[in-house]
């Protein structure tokens, strides 16, 4: 009697944002994969521009990882980009001269 061993597969999201443009597709991962296999994964199937894989910023769910963090199902790996300006600065520098932030319509 032969014995098969299937291995169990968890889905995942992975997501990297530009000022213009979203990138956000599912992925199937082995359960017990880390981050550092969906950075594998993305660098072989050039599935992000190549300047984010080099040095990632990675986090989960809005909260930084290390690459040995663990997935568990329904997770979405984000990349993160350095910012242009300082959100705290650019506040301070408003409140400073006056100006106020744009009102947006929302309804």
């Amino acid at each position: 009697m032969r014995s098969t061993v299937t291995a169990t597969t968890i889905n995942i999201e992975v997501a990297f944002a530009t000022p213009g443009n979203q990138i956000l597709f599912g992925m199937t991962v082995p359960e017990g994969a880390t981050v550092s296999t969906v950075l594998e994964a993305c660098a072989t199937g050039a599935l992000l521009p190549e300047h984010v894989l080099r040095n990632p910023d990675v986090g989960v769910f809005g909260r930084r990882v290390e690459e040995t963090y663990m997935l568990q199902a329904g997770d979405r790996v984000e990349f993160y980009r350095a910012l242009v300006a300082d959100p705290k600065d650019t506040r301070r520098r408003r409140a400073s001269t006056g100006r106020r932030r744009p009102a947006t319509n929302v309804k």
